[in-house]
């Protein structure tokens, strides 16, 4: 039975698995890897690219000293005098795993490592600099995540029902553009919701790796939100998209609430602009 999160591991290896790839496709036809890390800082600048540009971020690491962790995503690199080279992957805190690749495009077996392997008192100036940086950035990150779960829960809150103030619908607009439908308003914020015509268009060569992220551009067209009184309202939290044919529809989110006295909301687009009697 596999215990759980084994997918974890199973993402580093198939992730070392892709650097050894790149790193031998930067290889070529030369017959071993560079032996020094002057030779790797260049393998590395000759390291391909993924699909849509996706970028894998290698590092030199010294195969004399003690492990490297920079608290991201990094895969070290570092020779091992034989031809070969030694990839490293971080993962979350200071667990690593590692495997030697070999020029003919063979791999060692994966190996797990935690820690920089030695106890603190063996600890280099370089690796001390590390664990410091590194738990500065758990710590950010920490910060970072009750920060965001504040908002969400914020989020969450801003749009229930005992906030509602009213819902206007919009007047006739021409429906070859984009078409408001209606406006909710809130004590704490309000809800827009248009349609625009689903273009029949071809994508584009760069929009065709990434047809859904595309479409979802295309539902959320550039708007302003304003009042009669001069009041601009921000966009704000998650809109919701359903782009299936003929018509992208869209709800989306703004804040703050209408401005006391206000009558008129004025929604503005590439297509024109149409004001929305305010519920008080």
């Amino acid at each position: 039975m596999r215990e759980p999160y084994d997918d974890w591991a199973d993402l580093r290896v198939s992730r070392l698995y892709e650097g050894a790839l790149r790193l031998l496709a930067a290889l070529g036809e030369d017959p071993v890897f560079p032996g020094d890390t002057e030779g790797i800082e260049r393998l590395i600048g000759a390291t391909a690219e993924g699909k849509l540009g996706e970028v894998m971020e290698f590092a030199v690491e010294d195969p004399s000293g003690l492990p490297r962790f920079s608290g991201e995503h990094l895969f070290w690199v570092s020779p091992r005098g034989d031809g070969t080279l030694r990839l490293r992957s971080e993962s979350f805190g200071w667990s690593a795993t590692s495997v030697i690749v070999f020029p003919d495009g063979r791999l060692s077996g994966f190996a797990a490592e935690e820690g920089f392997g030695v106890p603190d008192s063996e600890l280099t100036e370089q690796a001390l600099a590390d664990r410091e940086n590194v738990e500065r950035l758990r710590r950010e990150a920490e910060a970072d995540d009750v920060r965001s779960a504040r908002r969400r829960e914020e989020d969450q809150r801003r749009f229930r029902t005992e906030h509602l103030r009213g819902v206007s619908a919009a007047p006739w607009q021409d429906p070859e553009g984009l078409v408001v439908t209606w406006v909710t308003f809130y004590e704490t914020g309000l809800i827009l919701s248009h349609l625009l015509p689903r273009s029949a268009e071809p994508l584009s060569e760069s929009q065709e790796d990434r047809p859904g992220e595309a479409l979802l551009l295309a539902a959320t067209p550039e708007i302003r939100v304003t009042d009669d009184l001069g009041n601009e309202y921000e966009e704000i939290g998650i809109g919701r998209e359903d782009v299936n044919w003929p018509l992208l529809r869209t709800t989306r989110e703004f804040g703050p609430a209408v401005a006391e006295g206000a009558s008129r909301l004025i929604v503005s687009s590439a297509w024109g602009s149409v004001d929305i009697e305010v519920k008080s």
